[in-house]
């Protein structure tokens, strides 16, 4: 007979059936889940409720749950520096611009920070698992398999090298010259290399990038339609990518 693990929760706790439900719900949007029963594993286990549920959940909710567990990414996003550190934000005054830009550069400026450290943990995750599988594995795996993006970063790092008064190309790997685009396609062409060790399937790693690409590009080009909703499903689409990112 099939549990209903509903109402077993129901019975340990006081929440009502249809917060509960919205809950579940949400749970399972948010970690992409293969089910509500899935989401209510998650709900038990995150809430340590004393109900056993060895038996029905399954690898993938485990796995999320162990890497929400591990590491809460607000955690990462919200480390507080000396007050001496904390810089207003400024930016040039001009007179005849119109006062909504300033407020938008604010917003797309908060943003920063999110893309910094997700693609630079993109680009460190992928390094970790590629060079813990194949030996000097962007020499001999991207330049055969992947040619127009090791020819990219070759062509970057070559134009960089010319405006040594702009960055410091010496000792930058070639990761450090790709786009968060490229960083995708190498995860897509070497999935099964990622898929579970870093997530779940693919579909769970290429839905997200959806929005973080888009809302990325808006912010890139300096986009005056980039809305506060935008860059909060992005920040969101962020947290959930980098708690599968949190463990090397």
């Amino acid at each position: 007979m099939k549990r209903n693990l509903i109402q077993e929760i129901l019975q340990k706790t006081s929440v009502k059936e249809d917060g509960l439900r919205v809950s579940l719900s949400r749970i399972k949007k948010r970690y992409d889940l293969r089910s509500i029963d899935q989401a209510a594993c998650f709900y038990i286990k995150k809430h340590k409720l004393d109900i056993n549920v060895s038996s029905v959940i399954d690898d993938v909710t485990r796995q999320v749950l162990q890497n929400s567990i591990a590491l809460r990414t607000s955690s990462l996003l919200a480390k507080s520096y000396p007050a001496s550190k904390v810089r207003n934000f400024t930016v040039p005054k001009i007179k005849w611009m119109p006062i909504g830009h300033y407020s938008i550069a604010e917003r797309l400026s908060d943003f920063y920070n999110y893309l910094y450290i997700f693609e630079n943990a993109l680009r460190i995750k992928i390094d970790s698992v590629m060079s813990s599988k194949y030996t000097n594995w962007w020499e001999t795996k991207v330049r055969i398999d992947l040619w127009d993006i090791y020819k990219y970063a070759l062509d970057e790092k070559t134009n960089q090298a010319k405006l040594p008064m702009i960055g410091a190309p010496t000792g930058s790997k070639p990761l450090d010259y790709l786009t968060v685009g490229h960083l995708e396609q190498i995860i897509c062409k070497y999935q099964n290399d990622f898929v579970p060790l870093v997530f779940p399937n693919l579909q769970f790693f290429t839905g997200h990038m959806v929005i973080v690409k888009r809302v990325r590009n808006a912010v890139a080009h300096m986009s005056t339609a980039t809305t506060v909703k935008d860059i909060r499903n992005a920040k969101n689409e962020i947290d959930i990518l980098l708690q599968h990112l949190s463990t090397l």
